[in-house]
């Protein structure tokens, strides 16, 4: 059993996600109605040594964001691990927002704000740190990295959830809730078809 394998929600488990929205931290609760295991393996273009991908927003054969929840009632829920050893993935998440750097900003290939590689989170053990999840309208971009030439993978061990319109949960419920932050230190604001509907925190 992967590590990981605890931490995804089982249907009539609550699901929080936390955001901002008018300016202010708040979690917007979903009652999980159905679950279905979805595992999806993407690969980046081959790299020369030392070089990188650039920005990539993971698509299929028929051009469609995998990651990105296509309907407001579904919730993806997923962890990245890499492949090779070496290669290194960098995340920005909203688009265009680089994570895991305390400036803000920061040179991809530089050792300093990788989100996952293949020695930290390996491809089929991914690290619980890669924990990501995605709603309409807020998904991912990666950039992969590799000091050798190589053809960097990563495989997203994830989950979708059939998810309830937003509710508001009584106290009770709200301590049993798993909340996870889109994204961390920084909030996201909430999409428009969320805005009020959230519960302050």
């Amino acid at each position: 059993m992967l590590e990981i394998d605890r931490l995804f929600l089982k249907e009539g488990y609550l699901l929080g996600i936390q955001m901002s929205d008018a300016e202010r931290r708040a979690d917007f609760f979903f009652r999980v109605l159905s679950v279905e295991e979805c595992p999806y393996q993407y690969s980046f273009a081959a790299l020369a040594a030392a070089a990188n991908s650039g920005w990539v927003r993971p698509q299929d054969s028929s051009n469609r964001y995998i990651l990105e929840a296509p309907e407001t009632t579904l919730v993806n829920h997923f962890f990245t691990g890499v492949f090779p050893t070496r290669a290194e993935i960098y995340l920005q998440y909203p688009l265009d927002r680089d994570k895991n750097t305390l400036l803000g900003t920061r040179t991809v290939g530089s050792g300093i704000g990788i989100f996952a590689d293949g020695k930290r989170s390996p491809y089929y053990e991914p690290s619980p740190r890669t924990e990501l999840v995605s709603i309409k309208d807020i998904g991912p971009a990666f950039c992969a990295y590799s000091p050798i030439a190589c053809t960097p993978k990563v495989y997203f061990h994830a989950v979708q959830y059939r998810v309830s319109a937003p509710l508001i949960p009584t106290e009770e419920e709200r301590k049993k809730a798993r909340i996870i932050a889109i994204y961390g230190k920084t909030l996201v604001a909430c999409p428009n078809w969320l805005v009020g509907k959230g519960v302050e925190v």
